[in-house]
């Protein structure tokens, strides 16, 4: 009795376990974050969205964000209007990681120094504003998310609020959801 419980608990832990998990090296979806992007217009404003994989932003930063609970989202907002626009990084996530605080998580544990991995990061980052005319791309250090990501972005000007929602898919999580035929 005592055994076929217990073999019933192991079996259950495994199932479970095997609900949800990362995808392995030959798994993984070599698709570029680019070729995933999440595009909406309003009005002048065209905003363009990608989550990275956990492989995607550590060969884009150099180290290994997603063990420090970091995300990247890769973020271009073309503004054709006649008004600059802020991006706020808060609205994507109250939490979210500022480029110079999170390399400092860094600092020490890469062969880079400290100044370089700021200035590496810092180039990295969305700068804001966002002039009419222009096209400005980068990314916002988010909290890390399996499988999907909400990005709800919020652009503001004198007298003007521009909000773009989205879920963008982040390639790496294989749920058993996706294994159902």
């Amino acid at each position: 009795m005592l055994s076929t419980r217990l073999t019933g608990f192991v079996f259950s832990v495994f199932l479970l376990a095997g609900c949800a998990s990362t995808a392995t090296q030959s798994e993984f979806d070599t698709t570029h974050y680019t070729d995933r992007l999440q595009t909406s217009t309003d009005g002048g404003l065209r905003i363009s969205t990608s989550t990275l994989s956990d492989r995607e932003a550590e060969a884009v930063y150099g180290v290994p964000l997603a063990e420090n609970g970091i995300q990247p989202v890769w973020i271009e907002v073309e503004n054709q209007d006649d008004i600059a626009y802020w991006l706020l990084s808060p609205g994507l996530d109250p939490d979210f990681f500022p480029a110079s605080e999170a390399a400092d998580i860094f600092a020490g544990s890469d062969t880079r120094s400290n100044r370089e991995l700021n200035r590496h990061f810092g180039q990295l980052a969305f700068k804001n504003p966002v002039v009419p005319g222009a096209t400005v791309s980068g990314y916002i250090l988010t909290n890390h998310d399996e499988a999907v990501k909400m990005v709800e972005l919020d652009l503001v000007a004198s007298g003007h609020l521009k909000s773009y929602s989205t879920i963008t898919p982040v390639p790496g999580f294989r749920g058993d959801y996706k294994e159902s035929k």
